[in-house]
């Protein structure tokens, strides 16, 4: 197991005590400093494992699989015990996990047809945002209360704007890549719809969530002649 996976494991394994220091009275008045160390120790080892890979070529299909689901686990475990110690409303966490579980199925859903969509700026904000108010939440600070609540209400509103987002763009794929396939609207068409643009030294934006035409396949020396059989590729989520 390389460095990358190694930090993303361990990320998992700090959810543990995290949680407990969370929900019981153990660490006494220190123990909210505790757990919000262990939360930022956390969440920059999502910081370090990414960048590790990509710098040094470490990309794996664990690594594809666990770093999302780690970061998943972590900000979804913290709401939970903040609801659990009266400090977010319950009807907030139930938007943002079900905005979790409604993106994570459509991902699937693409995933099986060859498909990634790219994570957009949206998601990335309200990752930003979400990362903030559990930060302070846990500090629970009374004087900074007021910017609690702001920043809780700005991660809400940008969860709901990202999954719209996310959903617009799933269903131009599903609709217009089909159609791309059978020669009926170009892949400039669809790139255009999409919105996205290449930056220099990335993957193309074909790679990162069109499906691969026959012809790069028969390049590739896939086999480009049979239906059903697509590659797929992995960007990186927020």
């Amino acid at each position: 197991m390389n460095l990358p996976n190694k930090l993303t494991v361990f990320r998992m394994i700090l959810i543990v005590p995290f949680v407990f220091v969370m929900l019981t009275d153990v660490c006494g008045a220190a123990g909210k400093w505790i757990a919000l160390a262990l939360f930022v120790g956390a969440s920059l080892t999502d910081l370090l494992d990414g960048h590790i890979a990509r710098k040094y070529n470490l990309v794996t299909n664990f690594g594809k699989f666990m770093d999302p689901l780690a970061d998943k686990l972590l900000v979804c475990a913290a709401m939970i015990c903040l609801v659990e110690t009266g400090q977010i409303p319950s009807w907030v966490v139930i938007i943002i996990i079900s905005r979790e579980f409604i993106i994570s199925g459509f991902r699937l859903i693409a995933s099986d047809n060859g498909i990634v969509i790219a994570a957009s700026y949206w998601g990335k904000f309200k990752t930003v945002f979400q990362m903030v108010m559990i930060v302070l939440m846990i500090a629970d600070i009374a004087v900074i209360q007021i910017v609690t609540d702001i920043v809780m209400w700005i991660a809400l509103v940008l969860t709901v704007v990202s999954l719209i987002d996310y959903l617009k763009k799933a269903c131009i794929v599903s609709i217009y890549g089909c159609a791309s396939e059978k020669g009926i609207v170009n892949q400039d068409k669809l790139e255009a719809l999409l919105g996205k643009r290449v930056a220099e030294g990335q993957a193309t934006h074909r790679e990162q969530c069109l499906p691969r035409s026959r012809k790069e396949l028969r390049r590739e020396g896939g086999p480009a002649g049979k239906t059903g059989e697509r590659q797929q590729h992995h960007n990186e989520e927020i």
